[in-house]
């Protein structure tokens, strides 16, 4: 290459790099990579968020509370919005003594690199990794009762960025043996993660333990001396994007309509859609159907409530420390059970079930369930055995001063001290590809597998062949770092591409001992296998003898031990291989039965087929295809 080409290819990449500057998407990536090098942790700061700054609440915001009253003063507390304006009146209306901070901005992402304590129900943003000095909790939000991480045949990757978090937490909190379980496997955390699990209850949790303040908050919104019912539907649909809201908004219409008529002027429905649904149904012609309350959160809320309605939902694991009465509301079972995979069958819980409106709107009209009760079930025995009145005490402990008291404790530390190493295909693409890394994956490796890769048959294949089959992470390519580092390593400059690509391991495997290079080639040499590219080996041929039914091929192979005769479809894909006789091997001379090899394959359509011969180099002892 000449001195101009070389010229204009540096200035082609310059250019490339200048116009990411003006990008949207990567920039708070860029900031936050600049913070993290750059900027000291803060000793006294914290920085917490709860469900991605949608909202403020969740255990995230009953750990606010109490830090506020067993610490006053000692650290500057900030929670993470997505709705600053809403959010100010919110946090104004409850009294609570934090700086709001705009999840979107670049002061969210210094404060992101540079808070000592990091509080989260839900999950930071992709490109963070915590730092050595900062201390992060993670709490989740909910007894999963919907499959999770890769129990989602449609929607595994969706796991990413909720196991990445897990990964970079320090302590996570489950609230029962059941989730611990159902979370520690379906996200791939029992041979990766390298902190401690911690068992508590969630500490949103604790205002149920609190009827005082349950019974002086009903008084306070007018509603004593009425009986008042929480309503809490789930989302339909197998994702987050496929809710037909127009359909549910009029389905929902008909069911309330039944209820408003047949309840009394005694009697409240009070209903909280799902943040997806929200929006969309108006509750203002009702009039015994009313909105959850603004200015209270809704765990206070749900505390003054005389029952819980619910379908889907694990707040019912919640409301059951109330031991108050719960309807489960499932117009639709049957249809929401074929959606979507479940980790246990809702029908069997020991709570009133309803599956028609009209049954639902006569039952809570003439209050006949309030009497029904499930404390002495085995299933309240199950889910409750850690949960108390001071979880957040005890936790904030732990999160301070690393005081675990009498709390029950997994160290996963262990799996820091196996040394693992990454495999990191180019691209997958379908079953073979999945099929080709179980052959090469063990024990001692995990797999990468980038979200993008998953919009074709990609989940469904590994959800149902090959999820048990190897250790895997879901990642983005959303390493942190510089602009000036960026632009260093689309340069060429390789001590920033290691320091880069360190980084990157830390981010997607936090405290691991992860061998540095990157094992990207997958070739596997059986049926439903793929080649890559530098595998494959090209040989002249000596002769071709047509005969019947059958070619006869004598390769140039010196330094090859022959072994199989393979048919090679698209993507260099080994669709079928046969066991060579020991005289083909010895002689090089392959005798090609076409019947035998296209036996079972589509022949017509333009479907082609290379023939190849599986090989090993008597050098490198590696197999080859020719």
């Amino acid at each position: 290459m000449g001195a101009s080409a070389k010229i204009s290819n540096i200035l082609k990449m310059v250019l490339k790099f200048i116009r990411r500057l003006f990008s949207k998407t990567p920039k708070r990536k860029f900031y936050y990579g600049m913070y993290f090098k750059h900027c000291r942790v803060k000793r006294n700061v914290i920085l917490v968020e709860s469900f991605h700054g949608s909202n403020i609440s969740d255990s995230s915001l009953a750990l606010v509370r109490e830090i506020i009253k067993s610490y006053p003063n000692k650290y500057k507390i900030y929670y993470g919005t997505e709705n600053k304006k809403l959010h100010a009146q919110f946090i104004k209306d409850i009294g609570l003594d934090v700086e709001l901070i705009d999840v979107t901005t670049f002061k969210y992402t210094k404060i992101l690199a540079t808070a000592k304590y990091l509080i989260n129900n839900s999950s930071f943003p992709v490109y963070f990794v915590k730092r050595p000095e900062q201390v992060y909790i993670q709490t989740w939000h909910g007894t999963p009762l919907k499959t999770l991480g890769k129990k989602m045949r449609l929607g595994i990757e969706s796991m990413y960025n909720v196991q990445h978090n897990f990964l970079q937490a320090d302590y996570i909190t489950f609230p029962n043996d059941f989730t611990k379980d159902v979370m520690m496997e379906d996200y791939n955390l029992n041979d990766l993660y390298t902190g401690k699990v911690v068992m508590a209850g969630y500490p949103r949790n604790e205002i149920f333990f609190k009827k005082q303040e349950g019974e002086d908050l009903k008084k306070r919104l007018g509603l004593e001396g009425k009986t008042v019912y929480a309503y809490m539907p789930t989302w339909r649909g197998t994702s987050n994007h496929d809710v037909n809201t127009a359909s549910y908004e009029s389905r929902v219409k008909e069911i309330f309509k039944v209820i408003d008529k047949k309840l009394g002027d005694n009697q409240v429905f009070f209903v909280n859609f799902h943040p997806i649904l929200k929006d969309s149904i108006s509750l203002k012609k009702y009039k015994h159907i009313k909105p959850f309350p603004k200015g209270v959160d809704n765990y206070s809320f749900l505390n003054c409530a005389d029952a819980l309605v619910t379908d889907y939902s694990s707040v019912f694991f919640d409301y059951s420390i109330t031991k108050k009465p719960i309807i489960l509301f499932m117009y639709d079972y049957d249809e929401y059970m074929h959606d979507r995979g479940m980790y246990m069958d809702v029908a069997e819980l020991p709570f009133r079930q309803i599956y028609n409106e009209k049954e639902l709107a006569r039952v809570l009209a003439d209050e006949s369930f309030m009497q029904d009760d499930y404390t002495d079930t085995e299933y309240f025995k199950t889910f409750f055995k850690y949960d108390s009145p001071d979880i957040s005490k005890k936790l904030l402990k732990l999160l301070f001063e690393g005081d675990t008291q009498d709390l029950e404790i997994y160290d996963y530390s262990h799996n820091r001290q196996k040394h693992l190493k990454v495999i990191h295909p180019y691209i997958v693409r379908d079953y073979a590809y999945l099929n080709s890394i179980a052959k090469n994956a063990d024990e001692n490796t995990v797999v990468c597998l980038e979200k993008k890769w998953f919009k074709g048959e990609v989940g469904a294949q590994l959800h149902d062949h090959f999820n048990d089959a190897f250790k895997y992470v879901v990642i983005t390519m959303t390493t942190p770092r510089t602009y000036f580092e960026d632009l260093l390593c689309h340069l060429g400059v390789k001590s920033v591409q290691k320091r880069v690509h360190m980084r990157e391991i830390q981010r997607t495997f936090p405290n691991l001992d992860i061998e540095p290079e990157y094992i990207n080639t997958i070739s596997a040499f059986d049926d439903n296998c793929i080649v890559d590219e530098e595998d494959i080996v090209h040989c002249t041929v000596k002769e071709i003898v047509n005969g019947n039914k059958q070619i006869s091929v004598c390769v140039n192979a010196d330094g090859y031990e022959l072994e199989n005769l393979a048919i090679i479809g698209q993507r260099r894909t080994i669709l079928k291989a046969i066991e060579l006789t020991d005289s083909e091997k010895k002689s090089q001379t392959v005798n090609i039965p076409l019947a035998e090899l296209i036996e079972g394959l589509v022949v017509y359509n333009k479907k082609q087929y290379t023939i190849g011969i599986v090989a090993t180099d008597k050098k490198s002892q590696k197999h080859c295809l020719i």
